[in-house]
Protein backbone atom coordinates (compact mmCIF):
# COMPACT_ATOMS: atom_id res chain seq x y z
CA UNK A 1 0.00 0.00 0.00
CA UNK A 2 2.81 2.42 0.88
CA UNK A 3 4.46 1.71 -2.47
CA UNK A 4 1.23 2.46 -4.35
CA UNK A 5 0.66 5.70 -2.43
CA UNK A 6 4.26 6.74 -3.09
CA UNK A 7 3.79 6.22 -6.83
CA UNK A 8 0.50 8.10 -6.92
CA UNK A 9 2.02 11.01 -5.00
CA UNK A 10 5.04 11.25 -7.30
CA UNK A 11 2.85 11.07 -10.40
CA UNK A 12 0.38 13.66 -9.11
CA UNK A 13 2.95 16.13 -7.78
CA UNK A 14 5.16 16.07 -10.86
CA UNK A 15 2.46 15.63 -13.47
CA UNK A 16 -0.32 17.87 -12.24
CA UNK A 17 0.55 20.06 -9.27
CA UNK A 18 3.83 21.52 -10.57
CA UNK A 19 2.47 22.68 -13.98
CA UNK A 20 -0.77 23.84 -12.36
CA UNK A 21 1.05 25.79 -9.67
CA UNK A 22 3.16 27.52 -12.34
CA UNK A 23 0.02 28.94 -13.91
CA UNK A 24 -1.57 29.74 -10.56
CA UNK A 25 1.53 31.57 -9.33
CA UNK A 26 1.48 33.89 -12.35
CA UNK A 27 -2.28 34.47 -11.99
CA UNK A 28 -2.06 34.99 -8.21
CA UNK A 29 0.82 37.44 -8.57
CA UNK A 30 -1.13 39.45 -11.13
CA UNK A 31 -4.22 39.59 -8.91
CA UNK A 32 -2.24 40.58 -5.79
CA UNK A 33 -0.39 43.33 -7.63
CA UNK A 34 -3.29 44.81 -9.59
CA UNK A 35 -6.53 44.23 -7.67
CA UNK A 36 -7.17 46.75 -4.91
CA UNK A 37 -7.55 45.15 -1.48
CA UNK A 38 -6.30 41.74 -2.67
CA UNK A 39 -3.17 41.82 -0.50
CA UNK A 40 -5.10 42.72 2.64
CA UNK A 41 -7.60 39.94 1.94
CA UNK A 42 -4.76 37.46 1.40
CA UNK A 43 -3.12 38.49 4.70
CA UNK A 44 -6.39 38.06 6.60
CA UNK A 45 -7.13 34.60 5.18
CA UNK A 46 -3.64 33.36 4.35
CA UNK A 47 -4.14 29.74 5.49
CA UNK A 48 -7.36 29.43 3.50
CA UNK A 49 -5.71 30.90 0.40
CA UNK A 50 -2.75 28.50 0.68
CA UNK A 51 -5.10 25.53 0.90
CA UNK A 52 -7.14 26.86 -2.02
CA UNK A 53 -3.95 27.42 -4.02
CA UNK A 54 -2.93 23.78 -3.61
CA UNK A 55 -6.35 22.43 -4.59
CA UNK A 56 -6.85 24.78 -7.54
CA UNK A 57 -3.28 24.17 -8.76
CA UNK A 58 -3.95 20.44 -8.87
CA UNK A 59 -7.24 20.94 -10.72
CA UNK A 60 -5.54 23.37 -13.09
CA UNK A 61 -2.84 20.75 -13.73
CA UNK A 62 -5.48 18.18 -14.69
CA UNK A 63 -7.08 20.65 -17.12
CA UNK A 64 -3.68 21.42 -18.64
CA UNK A 65 -3.05 17.69 -19.00
CA UNK A 66 -6.31 17.18 -20.89
CA UNK A 67 -5.59 20.12 -23.18
CA UNK A 68 -2.06 18.87 -23.80
CA UNK A 69 -3.35 15.38 -24.56
CA UNK A 70 -5.70 16.74 -27.21
CA UNK A 71 -2.78 18.55 -28.83
CA UNK A 72 -0.16 15.79 -28.61
CA UNK A 73 -2.57 13.12 -29.90
CA UNK A 74 -2.19 14.71 -33.34
CA UNK A 75 1.62 14.57 -33.21
CA UNK A 76 3.06 11.55 -34.97
CA UNK A 77 5.97 9.77 -33.32
CA UNK A 78 8.91 8.26 -35.19
CA UNK A 79 9.84 6.09 -32.22
CA UNK A 80 11.26 2.69 -33.19
CA UNK A 81 11.07 -0.55 -31.23
CA UNK A 82 14.42 -1.33 -29.54
CA UNK A 83 14.05 -5.09 -30.14
CA UNK A 84 13.07 -7.25 -33.09
CA UNK A 85 9.30 -7.52 -33.35
CA UNK A 86 9.38 -11.32 -33.42
CA UNK A 87 10.85 -11.28 -29.89
CA UNK A 88 8.07 -8.99 -28.70
CA UNK A 89 5.44 -11.21 -30.34
CA UNK A 90 6.95 -14.26 -28.60
CA UNK A 91 6.71 -12.44 -25.26
CA UNK A 92 3.08 -11.50 -25.94
CA UNK A 93 2.33 -15.11 -26.74
CA UNK A 94 4.14 -16.36 -23.63
CA UNK A 95 2.14 -13.88 -21.52
CA UNK A 96 -1.11 -15.17 -23.02
CA UNK A 97 -1.99 -11.84 -24.62
CA UNK A 98 -2.11 -13.38 -28.09
CA UNK A 99 -2.63 -17.03 -29.02
CA UNK A 100 -0.26 -19.34 -30.86
CA UNK A 101 -2.13 -19.02 -34.15
CA UNK A 102 -1.80 -15.23 -34.09
CA UNK A 103 1.92 -15.60 -33.34
CA UNK A 104 2.45 -17.96 -36.26
CA UNK A 105 0.38 -15.92 -38.68
CA UNK A 106 2.83 -13.03 -38.44
CA UNK A 107 0.03 -10.49 -38.71
CA UNK A 108 0.36 -9.07 -35.20
CA UNK A 109 0.61 -5.28 -34.91
CA UNK A 110 2.89 -4.91 -31.89
CA UNK A 111 2.04 -1.20 -31.47
CA UNK A 112 -1.53 -2.11 -30.53
CA UNK A 113 -0.27 -3.92 -27.44
CA UNK A 114 1.94 -1.16 -26.04
CA UNK A 115 -0.66 -0.12 -23.45
CA UNK A 116 -1.04 -3.70 -22.22
CA UNK A 117 2.72 -4.13 -21.98
CA UNK A 118 3.04 -0.83 -20.11
CA UNK A 119 0.29 -1.75 -17.63
CA UNK A 120 1.94 -5.11 -17.02
CA UNK A 121 5.41 -3.70 -16.33
CA UNK A 122 4.14 -0.63 -14.46
CA UNK A 123 2.38 -2.83 -11.92
CA UNK A 124 5.46 -5.01 -11.38
CA UNK A 125 7.56 -3.83 -8.43
CA UNK A 126 10.69 -5.27 -10.07
CA UNK A 127 10.62 -2.51 -12.67
CA UNK A 128 10.26 0.66 -10.58
CA UNK A 129 12.18 2.88 -12.98
CA UNK A 130 9.29 2.85 -15.47
CA UNK A 131 7.13 4.93 -13.13
CA UNK A 132 9.86 7.57 -12.88
CA UNK A 133 10.08 7.82 -16.66
CA UNK A 134 6.28 8.06 -16.97
CA UNK A 135 6.06 10.74 -14.26
CA UNK A 136 8.80 12.81 -15.92
CA UNK A 137 7.07 12.50 -19.28
CA UNK A 138 3.76 13.73 -17.86
CA UNK A 139 5.50 16.61 -16.07
CA UNK A 140 7.24 17.94 -19.16
CA UNK A 141 4.27 17.30 -21.43
CA UNK A 142 1.99 19.31 -19.15
CA UNK A 143 4.60 22.07 -18.87
CA UNK A 144 4.37 22.44 -22.65
CA UNK A 145 0.82 23.73 -22.04
CA UNK A 146 1.48 25.48 -18.72
CA UNK A 147 4.44 27.59 -19.91
CA UNK A 148 2.68 29.50 -22.73
CA UNK A 149 -0.37 30.09 -20.50
CA UNK A 150 1.87 31.48 -17.76
CA UNK A 151 3.80 33.58 -20.28
CA UNK A 152 0.56 35.06 -21.59
CA UNK A 153 -0.48 35.99 -18.04
CA UNK A 154 2.95 37.47 -17.28
CA UNK A 155 2.65 39.70 -20.34
CA UNK A 156 -0.19 41.46 -18.52
CA UNK A 157 2.42 42.70 -16.02
CA UNK A 158 3.79 44.89 -18.85
CA UNK A 159 0.67 46.52 -20.34
CA UNK A 160 2.59 49.37 -21.97
CA UNK A 161 6.00 47.74 -22.48
CA UNK A 162 6.44 45.86 -25.74
CA UNK A 163 10.02 44.97 -24.84
CA UNK A 164 8.92 43.34 -21.60
CA UNK A 165 6.24 41.35 -23.41
CA UNK A 166 8.73 40.31 -26.06
CA UNK A 167 11.23 39.07 -23.50
CA UNK A 168 8.56 37.11 -21.63
CA UNK A 169 7.21 35.52 -24.80
CA UNK A 170 10.69 34.73 -26.08
CA UNK A 171 11.72 33.06 -22.84
CA UNK A 172 8.37 31.26 -22.74
CA UNK A 173 8.82 29.82 -26.23
CA UNK A 174 12.35 28.71 -25.40
CA UNK A 175 11.21 27.05 -22.16
CA UNK A 176 8.30 25.40 -23.99
CA UNK A 177 10.70 23.96 -26.59
CA UNK A 178 12.91 22.56 -23.82
CA UNK A 179 9.88 21.02 -22.07
CA UNK A 180 8.69 19.48 -25.35
CA UNK A 181 12.14 18.01 -26.08
CA UNK A 182 12.34 16.56 -22.58
CA UNK A 183 8.84 15.10 -22.81
CA UNK A 184 9.73 13.31 -26.06
CA UNK A 185 12.97 12.02 -24.55
CA UNK A 186 11.23 10.54 -21.52
CA UNK A 187 8.45 9.18 -23.75
CA UNK A 188 11.05 7.28 -25.78
CA UNK A 189 12.75 6.05 -22.59
CA UNK A 190 9.41 4.90 -21.20
CA UNK A 191 8.51 3.03 -24.39
CA UNK A 192 11.92 1.38 -24.75
CA UNK A 193 12.02 0.39 -21.08
CA UNK A 194 8.52 -1.06 -21.32
CA UNK A 195 9.33 -3.22 -24.33
CA UNK A 196 12.73 -4.41 -23.09
CA UNK A 197 11.45 -5.26 -19.62
CA UNK A 198 8.36 -7.00 -21.00
CA UNK A 199 10.45 -9.24 -23.23
CA UNK A 200 12.89 -9.87 -20.38
CA UNK A 201 10.07 -10.72 -18.00
CA UNK A 202 8.43 -13.33 -20.23
CA UNK A 203 11.39 -14.65 -22.23
CA UNK A 204 14.06 -13.99 -19.60
CA UNK A 205 16.48 -12.51 -22.13
CA UNK A 206 18.69 -9.42 -21.67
Amino acid sequence: MDSILEKITLYDVLGYFVPGSLVMLSVSGLILSSVEGAQALYTAYQSLFVYGFIVVSYICGILLSEIGRKITNHVKSDWQFPLAEDKIIQALSKAGVIDVQEERSGGVNVSEYMKQMYNDIQSDSEYKRLHNYASAEVLYKNLVTAIPVSAAVLCLYFPQCLLGKGVVLGLGLFAMWIAWSRSRRFYEKKQAYTVCCYVEKYLRVR
